[in-house]
């Protein structure tokens, strides 16, 4: 390049950086010497030396990246050391686990057999068991190098502030798996197993002839297999003899009398240990649950008022939280053809007394009078309310065709629970978005309310993922609101109150309380499937507990 030639492009732009930078490093060291520059520039404090055990939180961030992959290695290997040998202790371990089964199969004479049903079933259910076994004893070591990791960076407050947490939180997972383990599991298993003993599946025999042929082979079968000696035979042939003894006496120990028809239960390795694995790691996460309230205080997202139970104040951190989850909801409402509006919080009693709710409400309802002992209270839900509103503005069914009238508000209610409990889960205080539908007829009704629905799955698919991967779309009971038809929207919580069950093979849930009714006879009316194929399903599997996020009812009135 010429000397009469401006650089271009690339050589131009760092041309212009280098003046830049070279300006300004002229401009701070005049002012430095004129005594005006900043007070580094000119302090007479020594400089702490970064990236040393002198100022550990000033390192630079290769020095933080070491680090952190110096304490991950540290877990890793703990990890994978008591994985190996947690594996190769997989036997005494889950013996030790399957213990109160165990115990509950033989209180009830029952014999027990624990089954495979795939040549990989073993090896895979040993390796999550160490996995299992691996996580829970290295918790302590993982929240101890999480903690030096982060510790440099704390103010001294906020470390004092943390490490009653860092103790608490692998002992109350402890607790809650012991807990679970020594009292949930034996309650647990003797209902469930006395539940199926009472169930319906057909015996082995299915009339006497059969009866006595089993009988007739387990004696041949029997006698033959103890009249050999082993000296004296080939070893196929007390092989042979021995596995057709096996299998006769498997036969025997599923015959029952003939009037008496009993399910024999037999448990797959598999599903026991992902069973008892929910539970004991459910029970852990449960018992964190002072931790998190606790936490959630401290970080600016609530405060309990007064320490008066079940009355939280929203700080701002969670307010904002709360209307980022309300925007959620307010799109897929108007997506719905929803129609926002807000209702007084005080509603008067004589509207709930023409319903016959007023007395039906029971303890829950906050009752107060006013100075002219006027009747009052404090809306638990607005059913009256919306419509008294469509009823004064509604005269004639013909402007409710073409959609209807979809009306909702999200505002705060009020039940004056007998125990509040859970935090922000079971308060008086609380707030709810609840939708009213107001159609021409039933069909138009029942239309309605499957495309609300449709709106709450998207809602939680929205904020959770897909159906079953923390919640869940359950058939329930319409309890005080009333209607012919309920489902509820649950979120799987570990210290929820509902218990819900379900079948895997239709994929149909319900709430237990809508359970109530023999099991077949209720809930799978309306399937198309035959109810012996539900049978086993249905009365073994359940959805974890869970705590009532949406309900969806439908309903009529004149």
């Amino acid at each position: 390049m010429s000397d009469d030639k401006k650089p271009g492009g690339i050589s131009r732009v760092a041309s212009q950086m280098q003046s830049m930078f070279r300006k300004k490093a002229e401009e701070t060291k005049l002012e430095t010497e004129a005594g005006q520059g900043p007070k580094y520039l000119y302090s007479d404090v020594k400089d702490t030396v970064i990236g040393t055990e002198e100022d550990p939180s000033q390192a630079p961030l290769m020095e933080h990246l070491k680090e952190l992959r110096q304490r991950l290695f540290v877990f890793v290997a703990v990890f994978f050391a008591l994985t190996i040998g947690a594996f190769f202790l997989a036997k005494p371990i889950y013996l030790w686990l399957a213990r109160p089964i165990i115990a509950v199969f033989e209180r009830n004479g029952l014999p027990t057999v624990f089954i495979v049903t795939s040549p990989f079933e073993k090896f895979f259910a040993d390796f999550t068991l160490a996995l299992f076994v691996g996580l829970t004893l290295t918790l302590p070591v993982l929240l101890y190098q999480i903690w030096r990791f982060i510790a440099p960076g704390l103010y001294n407050n906020e470390k004092g502030a943390m490490r009653p947490f860092l103790v608490a939180s692998p002992i109350l997972y402890w607790v809650g798996i012991s807990f679970v383990y020594f009292v949930v599991m034996p309650m647990a298993f003797n209902f469930l197993i006395g539940y199926a003993l009472d169930g319906g599946e057909f015996n082995l025999s299915r009339n006497a002839t059969e009866f006595n042929a089993v009988l007739e082979t387990f004696r041949t079968v029997s006698e033959t297999f103890f009249a050999m000696n082993p000296a004296e035979v080939a070893k196929e042939e007390f092989i042979k003899a021995g596995e057709d003894y096996r299998a006769a006496l498997r036969d025997m120990a599923q015959l029952r009398p003939l009037d008496k028809v009993t399910i024999d239960p037999q448990t797959k390795i598999a599903d026991y240990l992902r069973d008892s694995m929910r539970m004991l790691i459910g029970g852990g996460l449960g018992f964190q649950l002072p931790v998190a309230l606790t936490l959630m205080v401290r970080s600016g997202l609530i405060r309990q008022l007064d320490n008066t139970a079940g009355l939280y104040m929203m700080l701002p951190l969670g307010l904002r939280v709360l209307d980022k989850v309300e925007a959620v909801v307010d799109a897929a409402m108007r997506r719905a053809g929803g129609n926002k509006l807000a209702m007084p919080i005080l509603l008067p009693a004589a509207l709930w007394k023409r319903t016959g709710r007023w007395d039906s409400a029971g303890a829950e309802l906050f009752r107060l009078h006013d100075r002219r002992d006027g009747a009052f209270c404090l809306g638990p839900t607005h059913e009256e309310a919306f419509t008294e509103l469509v009823a004064s503005t509604v005269v004639s069914w013909r402007q409710l065709e073409g959609g209807g009238l979809r009306l909702y508000q999200t505002d705060r209610k009020y039940r004056d629970e007998v125990r509040p409990r859970f935090g922000l889960m079971r308060g008086r205080e609380f707030v709810m978005k609840d939708m009213y539908s107001f159609d021409a007829d039933v069909d138009a009704a029942r239309a309605a309310y499957d495309e609300v629905s449709a709106s709450y799955a998207a809602i939680f698919r929205a904020i959770f993922g897909n159906e079953g991967t923390g919640w869940s779309r359950v058939e329930a009971d319409t309890g005080n609101i009333g209607g012919s038809l309920s489902h509820e929207y649950q979120v799987h919580a570990d210290v929820g109150e509902d218990l819900v069950l379900h079948c895997p093979r239709c994929n149909h849930a319900a709430n237990q309380e809508k359970m109530a009714a023999p099991l077949h006879n209720s809930a799978m009316q309306g399937h198309s499937t035959s109810e012996a194929r539900h049978q086993d399903a249905v009365q073994t599997e359940s959805r974890p507990r869970g705590e009532v996020v949406f309900r969806a009812t439908l309903s009529s009135a004149d």
